[in-house]
């Protein structure tokens, strides 16, 4: 999460990232048949505590009132999307293989996943949010719920303790910044999150000069985020007692990058041209991300996950709450789809993630200029570059640029994917420069506010049927 705060002038970001169970050991997957799922695929939540942290140094309104609106929707009924649809079609086969998960997504009236227009209940997750609401954040981490919300976790062969819950903590950190055109400067996420990449890829293209092709400039922007991932896989997340470090934007990987395209006339299909130590890489999916602005000129950039689309497939049935699978954003060595060498699993710890919430500030005005996130897994650094690639740098308004087809490449596999409609000429035109294209369905969600002379103007992504609201 990152938050401005437009009276002091100061940007801070929260980490709430999840962590590793304190006797998680290196080889504690061998023998399980499918990593990706239950207990022992369940990291130690921290959402709810960061939002606990935020609300305690910043928050206005009652800590109480902030749950009405969710009690509410969870008790009388949360209208299924047709988004939310179609993910529990896909995941109807899975959905029916674990009872807690059916409990919540299944109509008891049809016995079918629920259909769009339906209303979903959760009266176990409404009788959580009551009980927060009341006893603040140690409920869950250090009280009333914690002993049946671990016992669930165990019950599914999870090794969260009732000690790991009780030494969570969210972490403030500095932001990485970084100057830019028009007297901005840009503000990201450090490690865990992929800030100093996300820089590096921004770094890169607006230091180039933008070519009257545009098959040109996509090559460019392709092979950015190629040499971009190949400096994730060196990436390494941090541990629980790490001392909270300052990170600064480091331009050396931008010219480092820069001075390999500047070079480069066609694609390279060998990833040891873009990373000396790269594995086969997994699955990070998932993510929300939520922009806002307030009337004083605070903003907040915030993206949450439990990382699969239903997480680790199973609920805390006590509490209602569906647990993550966010052990699998480490790099597993038994595991098929494993990630990162660098990336590795061990005790009390965060794996890297590609969360990228971002905020934009005029330094003349101090104003918020811009806040931008968001949400696809890999995914989010190439779609949250694209747009601020082609608004700042190729001007193409707000809403087009959004609604634009996008373009992936995360280094492994050797692909180039697009979405459909994305121009043919410019398709025709990368193929030739040597790169294997793959068509892909929409799945990134991107939301971006920009903020001006001409007022404010909120655009959330057609994709995830992301929508913008305001008073």
């Amino acid at each position: 999460m990152v938050y401005y705060d437009r009276k002091s002038k100061q940007v801070h970001v929260l980490n709430a990232r999840e962590y590793s169970p304190s006797n998680v050991t290196k080889n504690m997957y061998k023998k399980t048949p499918s990593p990706s799922w239950g207990g022992l695929s369940s990291a130690i939540p921290g959402e709810v505590y960061g939002y606990w942290e935020l609300h305690q140094r910043f928050g206005k309104l009652p800590w109480k009132s902030l749950f009405d609106p969710v009690i509410k929707l969870c008790r009388e009924g949360i209208p299924v999307t047709r988004i939310t649809s179609e993910m529990l079609v896909k995941m109807r086969t899975h959905i029916m293989t674990s009872s807690s998960i059916k409990e919540i997504f299944c109509n008891p009236k049809t016995g079918d996943v629920y259909k769009p227009g339906e209303f979903m209940k959760r009266p176990a997750l409404a009788k959580t949010f009551e009980t927060l609401a009341t006893e603040g954040v140690k409920a869950l981490y250090d009280g009333s719920l914690t002993k049946e919300f671990v016992q669930d976790i165990t019950n599914n062969g999870g090794i969260i303790t009732e000690e790991d819950m009780k030494n969570y903590r969210a972490k403030w950190m500095s932001p990485i910044s970084m100057s830019m055109m028009n007297n901005k400067q840009i503000y990201t996420t450090p490690n865990p999150g992929c800030g100093q990449i996300f820089l590096a890829i921004l770094d890169v293209i607006f230091s180039l000069r933008k070519s009257d092709s545009p098959s040109v400039n996509w090559f460019r922007i392709v092979e950015t985020w190629k040499h971009a991932f190949g400096y994730k896989s060196n990436m390494d997340g941090p541990n629980l007692s790490d001392e909270v470090k300052g990170e600064n934007y480091d331009p050396s990987m931008a010219k480092t990058i820069l001075k390999s395209i500047e070079s480069e006339s066609s694609t390279s299909s060998d990833v040891r041209d873009y990373a000396e130590d790269f594995e086969k890489m997994g699955h990070e999916e998932g993510t929300c991300h939520i922009n806002l602005l307030s009337p004083n000129g605070d903003a907040v950039s915030v993206t949450s996950s439990i990382n699969y689309a239903i997480g680790a497939l199973y609920c805390s049935e006590s509490t209602g709450i569906i647990m993550n699978n966010h052990m699998m954003d480490f790099s597993i060595p038994e595991y098929m789809d494993k990630f990162y060498s660098a990336n590795q699993l061990g005790p009390s710890k965060q794996p890297v993630s590609s969360m990228v919430p971002t905020i934009i500030v005029d330094t003349k005005t101090h104003n918020v200029a811009m806040v931008v996130g968001a949400a696809g897994g890999f995914k989010i650094l190439t779609a949250a570059s694209q747009i601020l690639i082609e608004m700042l740098v190729f001007d193409i308004p707000q809403e087009l640029a959004i609604a634009h087809r996008r373009l992936h490449h995360q280094l492994v596999p050797m692909i180039l994917f697009y979405e459909e409609d994305f121009p043919k000429t410019i398709l025709d035109e990368l193929k030739k420069y040597g790169h294997h294209l793959e068509r892909i369905q929409p799945g990134t969600g991107v939301a971006v506010i920009t903020v001006n002379k001409r007022g404010i103007r909120a655009t959330g992504d057609p994709r995830r049927l992301g929508s913008a609201c305001g008073y």
